[in-house]
């Protein structure tokens, strides 16, 4: 008898030190950015689940990571608006080529990688028809470029697989 309540106590006091599960604060999202002014600050992300936020005069409570107002995108009808740029190959392996195709004016290029993490933030000047990046040291998995044309408020998005 003393030998099983011994057993149940050690088994009590080694399972309270085991977790099933744990909560860590990371957010795996396509992408994201925090922005200050003057007079306020925002954060946003894609790709999360949004939770409610409480507010008094005096005190703010948000759960969760990010959330956004209430707008909210229910579809996205063309996720190349400029139609002449394109990127290739796909998948890659080493580089990856964008080709604007007389695109007019300044570009910006960001890739990102799955975690919504900037990796290469490039701009490119009006007249330069194409640019490469060099992928070959990435590791192999998806990656999002954004083509952004700051001029006309445009912009382009490609998802690109990176292989060996």
């Amino acid at each position: 008898m003393k030998n099983r309540l011994l057993f149940i106590a050690l088994l009590f006091f080694v399972c309270r030190g085991i977790n099933a599960q744990s909560l860590q604060p990371k957010v795996i999202a396509c992408s994201g950015n925090f922005a200050t002014s003057a007079t306020c600050s925002m954060t946003w992300t894609l790709g999360e689940v949004m939770t409610d936020t409480y507010s008094s005069a005096s005190n703010f409570l948000t759960q969760g990571f990010n959330q956004p107002d209430t707008d909210f995108v229910t579809a996205l009808i063309s996720v190349n608006l400029e139609e002449n740029i394109t990127v290739y190959p796909n998948p890659a392996i080493n580089y990856i080529t964008v080709n604007l195709h007389d695109a007019p004016g300044n570009h910006i290029i960001h890739l990102y990688n799955v975690l919504g993490q900037l990796i290469i933030e490039e701009n490119i000047p009006a007249g330069q028809q194409e640019f490469r990046i060099f992928i070959g040291d990435f590791v192999n998995g998806l990656y999002l470029i954004n083509i952004i044309n700051p001029e006309s408020s445009s912009s382009s998005s490609f998802k690109i697989s990176k292989t060996q």
